[in-house]
């Protein structure tokens, strides 16, 4: 993804404790996501919080 025409491409971003990842809006994308937060989780022991995230689509994207 690019931020715009004339930035450098970004796909995650990583702070302390937030994430930030950016993907194209296609169908199964949100599984894809879900399935490597799952193994994270299983991974690094530590769980996270759904009810403190929040997914984000561009105005472009169709319902």
């Amino acid at each position: 993804m690019t931020c715009s025409r004339l930035s450098r491409r970004i796909n995650h971003m990583f702070f302390v404790d937030d994430n930030i990842i950016f993907c194209s809006a296609k169908k199964g994308v949100g599984k894809v996501i879900k399935q490597i937060l799952d193994i994270y989780e299983r991974a690094s022991v530590q769980k996270l919080n759904f009810d403190k995230s929040v997914i984000t689509y561009s105005e472009n994207v169709c319902p």
